[in-house]
């Protein structure tokens, strides 16, 4: 059987990054310097979903989904339910900007359970193929693992192997951030 690799375009949880910088701007700056909040602000929008969802259904993807409420993680899960498939998931391999991580850390957000529109996840047979479709149209993608032949979800974390939780509720929207 090919591999199925997992794909993602986009960083995820810039979703809940950029609705906290939009509630606690004044706080934020107070804490970052200037080009900190600033990188956020020069981000592309988080539309590049739509461009994102229309390359991979084009090249074939077994699976796709617009992450969104719940995160990457959330999404992970629903992915390996509809497949009835296990993964492995290397978490250095998940693309997610430096800002973000210290934005909701501040916040003491999961970003792998955050908000993360406009990134996508993606099942593919042909994770070259896709990964030159995506940089052709001009969007990030990377391959952060595959399915597995096993019911297990693992995530690797250099030498440390956890299993993928279940959903839960978004971290973000359980912060009660207002």
């Amino acid at each position: 059987m090919p591999t199925r690799s997992l794909i993602v375009s986009g960083p995820i949880a810039l979703e809940a990054s950029i609705r906290i910088l939009g509630l606690r701007e004044r706080e934020l700056t107070e804490r970052f310097p200037p080009f900190f909040t600033d990188c956020l602000r020069a981000l592309p929008t988080l539309d590049s979903a739509a461009e994102a969802l229309t390359v991979i259904r084009a090249s074939g993807a077994l699976w796709e989904e617009e992450l969104g409420e719940g995160g990457l993680f959330s999404a992970l899960w629903r992915m390996a339910e509809d497949m009835k498939a296990g993964l492995t998931v290397e978490m250095k391999k998940i693309p997610i900007r430096q800002e973000t991580v210290e934005i909701l850390d501040l916040y003491d957000i999961d970003p792998y359970y955050a908000l993360s529109g406009g990134a996508v996840l993606a099942v593919t047979e042909d994770a070259a193929g896709l990964m030159e479709a995506l940089r052709a149209a001009g969007l990030p993608g990377a391959v952060i693992g595959s399915l597995n032949g096993t019911a297990d979800r693992l995530i690797l974390t250099g030498s440390h192997v956890r299993c993928l939780d279940r959903p839960r509720e978004d971290s973000f929207l359980s912060a009660g951030i207002q």
